[in-house]
């Protein structure tokens, strides 16, 4: 069964697991025992960030390269109970397609800017969960965190007893604020905001834009 998936693969260059359960007409469960088994023999890989987008397709670097503008999309919500934000980029590095296209430097700043706007959101937000997004093109790479907290505005502004969250505002890109100083400087918002070309924060009716272009 394997060699006849494979030589499917072959034809088509790409397939979801519905595919294979119409040619073959075998059970969902036994098509994805075959994958799995494939993807760990190297000779397959999955991609795509949920079951509607998760597909499969040869391991070979031009095929993959082939299909990246197909691909370039990352969408996933995740509880925050027990989220660490470096699990959630491991999650973004075996989207083979999605940071390909970055130079050494930039995937070193991307992982900065990436981890440390999902560790606020972790650590602040009070949010149950939160929605990650990131969108990637040959030049340009994007994403969003989003979650349904108390606000970053009105957070600074209640934990550090200030008349508004406009003084919130500006005493966070000052840089050095935090409201958990035991597990952080308070720094990353402030360097997030000078990395990147084009950043934005939205709380409340509030937005911020910093466009370093």
């Amino acid at each position: 069964m394997k060699e006849k998936i494979i030589k499917e693969f072959q034809e088509l260059k790409k397939l979801k697991t519905a595919d294979l359960v119409e040619k073959f007409q075998i059970s969902r469960q036994a098509v994805q025992r075959h994958l799995r088994d494939l993807v760990k023999q190297g000779k397959i890989r999955q991609l795509g960030s949920s079951r509607k987008t998760t597909f499969y397709v040869l391991n070979e670097p031009g095929l993959i390269q082939e299909l990246s503008s197909e691909l370039a999309e990352f969408k996933k919500r995740y509880q925050v109970i027990g989220l660490e934000e470096e699990r959630v980029y491991r999650e973004l590095q075996a989207q083979a397609y999605l940071l390909a296209n970055l130079s050494e430097t930039a995937q070193r700043l991307f992982h900065y800017a990436f981890t440390e706007m999902l560790n606020n959101a972790i650590d602040h937000s009070k949010s149950d969960f939160v929605d990650v997004q990131v969108n990637a093109a040959p030049e340009l790479i994007r994403f969003e965190v989003r979650d349904r907290g108390v606000g970053i505005f009105e957070n600074i502004r209640s934990k550090q007893d200030l008349a508004s969250e406009m003084e919130a505002l500006q005493n966070l890109l000052k840089g050095k604020l935090t409201t958990l100083p035991e597990y952080h400087s308070g720094e990353g918002i402030f360097f997030t905001s000078k990395a990147a070309d084009r950043f934005e924060i939205l709380s409340h009716r509030k937005k911020v834009i910093i466009d370093n272009r």
